[in-house]
């Protein structure tokens, strides 16, 4: 089915293969198949095919899809378009955390202040927390900065080592001052350095 739809794509069908990805999630019975067809369009097709996965009703699906979302958008410096934006808006509202951390891929103005709500509470849970924070880091101004700034001084490690990650994006060598300045165990460095060679030109981003 993956091939299927690449060829559809490929000779220009797009329209016929949004329709057949679709036919595919909401009547396939093979949970295989269905990632399968979702992602030769995730990874091929527009970000407007988006909107029909993350319409999905099927949470562990619609979780998996968005990851593989989170890292097209990555990988092809994908653009939002407005219908893929309207149904990421309700996902980011109950804190699917990739589907906040493409709403800051795309920095959807109107997810910033439930993101920055979510990134600032103590009693979010701490994989929501992380995915806000690194959305945050996606902004690159001032505000986002501050706000990071203000969230560093959480004791969780895991907090702290997202905080610093999401900050390389605005200021780098803030970001080198505060990871010099933690304490954080040994296990969290080797995120950081990669983040730090990305964002220096030493690695891919």
């Amino acid at each position: 089915d993956e091939d299927l739809i690449n060829l559809m794509l490929r000779a220009g069908e797009a329209q016929m293969a949004a329709g057949a990805v679709h036919e595919i999630l909401n009547n396939s019975n093979n949970y295989a198949q269905k990632i399968s067809a979702a992602r030769a369009l995730i990874e091929n097709g527009k970000a407007h095919d988006f909107a029909i996965m993350l319409s999905l009703q099927d949470k562990a699906l619609l979780a998996a899809l968005l990851q593989e979302m989170v890292q097209a958008v990555r990988n092809r410096s994908l653009a939002p378009h407005e219908t893929a934006t309207k149904a990421l808006l309700p996902l980011v509202a109950r804190h699917e955390p990739n589907a906040i951390r493409l709403a800051g891929l795309w920095r959807i103005d109107q997810t910033r202040t439930e993101i920055a709500r979510l990134a600032q509470n103590d009693n979010s849970i701490v994989g929501e927390r992380i995915a806000a924070i690194e959305a945050l880091g996606n902004w690159k101004d001032a505000e986002s900065k501050t706000l990071l700034l203000t969230i560093a001084g959480d004791a969780n490690a895991a907090l702290q080592t997202a905080v610093i990650s999401a900050l390389a994006n605005i200021d780098l060598t803030s970001a080198a001052e505060l990871a010099v300045k933690s304490k954080l165990p040994a296990d969290h460095w080797e995120q950081i350095f990669t983040t730090f060679l990305q964002r220096s030109g030493g690695a891919p981003a």
